[in-house]
């Protein structure tokens, strides 16, 4: 096999073509990297995911499936074209010695064109931080992609004289298995099955994305030696003389194809054994930082919680389908309880009908005979969904209010009432003007329709409640409040009797009265907001400066620059309002603030207290307006009694949270011309070095 190797490496070597093609390559490669690296200046910051290195390990996938087919086609095929195969097969060299050595020769050509592109992540942290062992899972996954289609193109050249014809058809199968499951629905036909086990797309996406499995190498692996073994009992074919005997009632039979097809049945054997993958245990390997494409802690804990059949059903389109399916995969093996269906949306629009499922991430789970609706399908929500699930009894929320004010403003919070039945908790509504407003299994405390003062009395209560570890959300809309004012001051909070003027965004479509409001994107409770919020008539909810052990106060939204909290009421509601300073306090402008006490150890869960200057934005009228619902349901989870949900929540996002970029005009021409211009030149002038030495040898 070493003498085959050496030659065909030499045959590389001294051929023009390979540079030529090596050159193209490495140019379209560093192109893209660099387009992928403009366009995440352009969009790192915004709602739009934008992962530099999957983009650029799914355009190096790209060429390396257009690459392979140049490379493989001549293998065999220019043998046979030139005659030259008799005379490999009249040498001392057996069939394994050609088709190793030529099969291995162009796996080093592949990976040198591949490898060179690591220039572009070790140039890149030469500038900026990267972590690497991600990056080098995805190359471990291209490797395995070239060995794979390699094979097959080795196998196909072996076919035909028509090296033309080879690349045609490496190329086609390649891309046929690599789409084959796109036109499989995602349930558990056998069809199914067996178009997403082949599939070359399925098998890869978990590397690109950090993580290194068993299964998938094992296919790979698999498929390129079936590939292998038949290119090599193709070869023996041909050296066998044909030899018939005649069997009675069969007639005559050529023995030359009966070592063949035994082979051959047995290599098919060890293919489908390495698709289908019977007992091969799911071991996985997850280089992401923070391990993010892994089940944590805390969810395994969740899981445990499960005594019954717990069915998840979620929508999913694309892409999607292989992400969820992966991660379902390992939390079936969290709990025997567990079991998924995916629906595809595009491929399934009357059952996804019929199950209300219309969005992507959507979908339901049952559990007892108890079912509840998800928006969005995650390890938060899954867990989430355990914990409403599983518990003895519903969560209680007592939700006190102004009723007379309510019924003069006509406010409803029907959404957000639903918002709350969603997440497991059972409502109560009361009076203020009640003898007795929290009861002693209230978990959640929410004071709304505060247009006047809370009586003395009734924040008293609310002070034991949530000294005693109780969660409060008190909802202040403007006005004079000197109760509630005195009871914050005890938490370091400072209420201002003031009303917010945003006239920088009146182009939204909002008067000045309704400011955006943005998050504090370090607090656990708006750390996946997306969106900023609208809050009508809102007033400033500020930290102290004096602050008071055992509890901790943070910062959780604020107004935009450009805004301040106008003191004159009139003023500001005759829209004549005018900064003044000294009285008045200049934007950005804190409207809301968390509070929480603080536990000896850290070990278990304290109080939790959220003030916000507005509730109006909570109420029907406003709930669907930018991130109103969406703050509106983290809020209630981070308020909610299970307080694993925040710090996994948190746990995840800060593990992938991308570390943005600079890039100066120098660093942006170093890389143009280092890996587009000059790493490609190298190889050009490399080939132009072969050719001439060439003609002057001849």
């Amino acid at each position: 096999m070493l003498a085959m190797l050496k030659k065909e490496l030499g045959c590389y070597a001294g051929s023009p073509v390979m540079y030529v093609a090596c050159t193209v390559f490495i140019g379209i490669a560093g192109y893209l990297f660099y387009g992928n690296l403009i366009m995440l200046l352009l969009l790192q910051g915004s709602s739009l995911p934008v992962d530099l290195w999957e983009f650029t390990v799914n355009d190096l996938r790209l060429l390396v499936m257009l690459l392979i087919p140049v490379i493989s086609m001549r293998m065999i095929a220019e043998e046979k074209r030139l005659g030259t195969i008799e005379l490999l097969f009249t040498s001392p060299l057996s069939e394994w010695n050609i088709v190793l050595g030529k099969y291995f020769a162009g796996m080093c050509i592949i990976g040198l064109f591949v490898c060179a592109t690591l220039l572009y992540p070790c140039m890149f942290s030469v500038f900026y931080t990267v972590d690497l062992y991600p990056i080098m899972a995805a190359y471990v996954g291209i490797i395995l992609l070239c060995f794979a289609i390699a094979a097959a193109g080795v196998f196909l050249s072996a076919i035909t004289k028509s090296q033309i014809i080879a690349a045609i058809s490496t190329a086609g199968f390649a891309f046929f298995l690599w789409f084959i499951d796109q036109s499989a629905a995602a349930d558990q036909t056998l069809a199914s099955r067996i178009f997403t086990s082949l599939s070359l797309q399925k098998h890869f996406y978990n590397f690109n994305r950090g993580v290194v499995t068993l299964r998938d190498s094992v296919y790979f692996a698999g498929f390129s030696v079936f590939f292998v073994l038949l290119t090599v009992e193709l070869l023996k074919l041909r050296t066998r003389e044909t030899v018939a005997f005649h069997m009675p009632w069969l007639g005559s039979v050529n023995v030359r194809w009966l070592p063949f097809s035994a082979r051959a049945g047995a290599s098919i054997l060890f293919f489908a054994l390495c698709i289908m993958q019977p007992g091969i245990p799911a071991l996985r390997l997850d280089l992401t930082a923070g391990r993010i494409h892994s089940p944590s802690g805390i969810t395994q804990a969740a899981f445990e919680r499960l005594q019954s059949p717990f069915t998840l059903i979620v929508g999913c389109e694309g892409l999607q389908k292989y992400q969820y399916e992966d991660f379902f995969e390992q939390l079936a093996s969290l709990s025997p309880h567990f079991y998924f269906r995916l629906v595809q949306l595009e491929q399934n629009p009357v059952a996804a009908a019929r199950m209300e499922i219309t969005e992507t991430g959507s979908g339901f789970i049952e559990y007892k005979g108890r079912i509840k609706r998800i928006e969005t399908t995650n390890e938060e929500s899954i867990v989430a969904a355990i914990y409403d699930l599983t518990q003895d009894a519903p969560k209680k929320v007592t939700i006190v209010q102004n009723n007379k004010a309510a019924e003069e403003g006509a406010v409803s919070f029907t959404l957000t009432d639903s918002i709350l039945t969603d997440q497991g908790f059972k409502i109560k509504t009361t009076d203020q003007a009640s003898s007795k407003i929290i009861d002693s299994d209230t978990q959640l405390l929410i004071m709304r329709n505060c247009q006047k003062d809370i009586p003395a009395n009734i924040l008293k209560a609310v002070d034991i409640f949530f000294v005693r570890g109780g969660s409060v959300l008190m909802l202040l809309e403007a006005g004079d409040m000197p109760n509630v004012s005195r009871f914050l001051k005890k938490y370091n909070v400072e209420l201002g009797n003031d009303v917010i003027i945003d006239r920088e965004h009146g182009g939204s479509g909002f008067d000045e009265l309704t400011p955006v409001i943005f998050f504090n994107k370090e607090h656990p409770a708006a750390a996946d907001c997306t969106a900023p919020a609208v809050f009508n008539r809102v007033r400033s909810v500020q930290v102290g400066t004096q602050p008071r052990t055992g509890y901790h106060t943070s910062i959780l939204c604020f107004s935009g620059r450009g805004t301040w909290a106008e003191t004159d009421m009139r003023s500001a509601l005759s829209g004549t309002a005018k900064y003044a300073s000294g009285a008045d306090v200049y934007g950005p402008v804190t409207v809301g603030v968390s509070i929480e006490t603080q536990t000896e150890g850290g070990k278990s869960r304290g109080g939790r207290m959220v003030v916000l200057g507005s509730g109006s934005f909570m109420s029907d009228g406003q709930t669907e307006l930018l991130g109103n619902a969406d703050f509106t349901k983290k809020l209630f989870v981070w308020l909610s009694p299970q307080e694993v949900l925040p710090g996994l929540a948190a746990e995840k996002t800060r593990a992938s949270e991308p570390v943005p970029i600079r890039m100066t005009e120098a660093q942006s021409r170093l890389f143009f011309w280092s890996l587009v211009v000059l790493l490609p030149a190298l190889f050009m002038l490399a080939g132009v070095s072969v050719f001439f030495q060439r003609r002057l040898l001849h």
